[in-house]
């Protein structure tokens, strides 16, 4: 009978997928790993083919796409993984002669989709989650969860469960498992990723604050910092799409777009 192997984000609701019954989902078994991706040695092969003896260049594309790509596991403890098809895009422009640099890693087709940040910010457990995982902690998740019903998605806010919200994060791309297989845990993977988090967290700002956080950036004055605190005294409750964001999530927005503009990571 023909088989079928197929890799990569698969955006099905698999509980309710009866169409697709016949799938087996082997993601998270540990000796197939590395199928899911690529090593750093297959991507060091490829631009050592690209570039030769100028280790120079292999170094610097390859420092490149460790920060951006580099960092998926499927299982915790697993090897790290490069995303295959933004490393293959990347050095597919490196051999027609371009210099892509970061911007040639940014394919819309491959991000996470802002809907998915929308209904998940529709439960009260996100916003802290993204906090905690922007300021670059790793959250232990013991159980993964591997299967959504639409049903539940639609619902996610009335699921009061942080292992709900990290496994769909997990299956979207957004977080990975870590190094350590004693203390399960998800991290956020790489900087691609932590700059679409930073991008949606932009977007959730009340209108003046970025403003307001871009001049004190520039040059921090008494007055800056008031209007800043009236903003968010005015805005304890700002309107998401049918949730609020309540006066914690507001905080870390603002702190995360400091900390974004500090670093120069704002994504225009």
């Amino acid at each position: 009978p023909s088989r079928s192997f197929i890799t990569g984000i698969m955006p099905l609701a698999m509980a309710d997928a009866s169409g697709y019954n016949v799938a087996k989902d082997v993601t998270h078994k540990k000796k197939i790993n590395d199928v899911m991706g690529l090593r750093k040695e297959d991507v060091t092969e490829c631009l050592e083919a690209l570039y030769g003896d100028d280790f120079s260049k292999v170094g610097e594309h390859l420092s490149l796409l460790e920060d951006r790509c580099n960092s998926h596991r499927m299982v915790a403890g697993g090897t790290p993984l490069f995303n295959p098809q933004l490393s293959y895009g990347y050095m597919e422009q490196l051999a027609d002669g371009e210099n892509p640099g970061s911007e040639g890693l940014l394919d819309s087709n491959l991000q996470v989709s802002h809907n998915m940040f929308d209904l998940l910010l529709e439960n009260a457990k996100t916003p802290g989650l993204m906090d905690r995982l922007i300021a670059g902690e790793a959250i232990p998740m013991p159980r993964l969860q591997v299967r959504f019903g639409v049903r539940e998605l639609l619902n996610s806010m009335n699921i009061e469960s942080e292992e709900f919200v990290l496994s769909v994060m997990l299956s979207h791309g957004m977080v990975t498992w870590t190094e350590d297989t004693e203390n399960r845990s998800v991290v956020i993977p790489n900087k691609l990723v932590l700059t679409q988090f930073f991008d949606r967290l932009k977007r959730q700002m009340p209108e003046g604050i970025e403003n307001i956080v871009r001049q004190l950036v520039q040059r921090p004055t008494p007055s800056l910092w008031s209007q800043l605190v009236f903003l968010i005294q005015e805005s304890r409750n700002v309107a998401d799409g049918g949730g609020h964001f309540n006066e914690m999530s507001l905080k870390a927005t603002c702190l995360t777009a400091l900390n974004c503009f500090s670093r120069g990571e704002w994504v225009a």
